[in-house]
């Protein structure tokens, strides 16, 4: 019985975490996207240029961010995929990163790479814009004494589910 309602209570709570969403738009980029209404877009930390939104859970200096961004001077997602492995070995964590290679449709190729380290895990999502042939990304950094319940996390994976990129 007691496991039945900590069930029930856990399907209400995810429920009730995304029951209400607001939608973003960046009708420059063409991208659009949703967030769960327990985080806030912060507008004093956000920027038309290059295009920045931050996402924030909680109150500094516990509080957590989902930063929308654009990638200056990136070509192409298969460069900047070069650039990143580059990078990575250079700065010594390659072996620490899992990337993950999607494609929206059959001509929109998107990366991930998370990296785990010793204070939590940080998320990169890079996709381009349709309309604009620039790259964005989703960027978030996970934190055990900021967002212990992940709150964060699972405000970047709806921006990335409910991801729409306009031509």
């Amino acid at each position: 019985m007691k496991t039945f309602t900590l069930l029930i209570l856990l399907v209400t709570f995810q429920y009730t975490l995304y029951a209400d969403e607001h939608s973003y738009k960046d009708t420059k980029s063409g991208i659009s996207f949703h967030y769960p209404d327990i985080v806030i877009l912060n507008k004093e930390s956000s920027k038309k240029s290059p295009v920045s939104a931050v996402f924030t859970y909680g109150t500094a200096p516990f509080s957590s961010s989902v930063i929308y961004k654009e990638i200056e001077g990136s070509e192409n997602i298969q460069n900047f995929i070069k650039k990143e492995h580059n990078a990575q070995i250079k700065g010594g964590y390659k072996k620490d990163v899992i990337e993950k290679n999607t494609n929206i449709d059959e001509n929109t190729e998107t990366v991930e790479w998370i990296r785990k380290t010793p204070f939590g895990s940080i998320y990169y999502f890079v996709f381009p814009s349709l309309k604009e042939h620039k790259l964005y990304a989703f960027y978030h950094v996970t934190s055990k004494n900021a967002d212990p319940d992940q709150i964060a996390l699972k405000a970047y994976e709806l921006m990335k589910k409910t991801l729409i990129l306009e031509k």
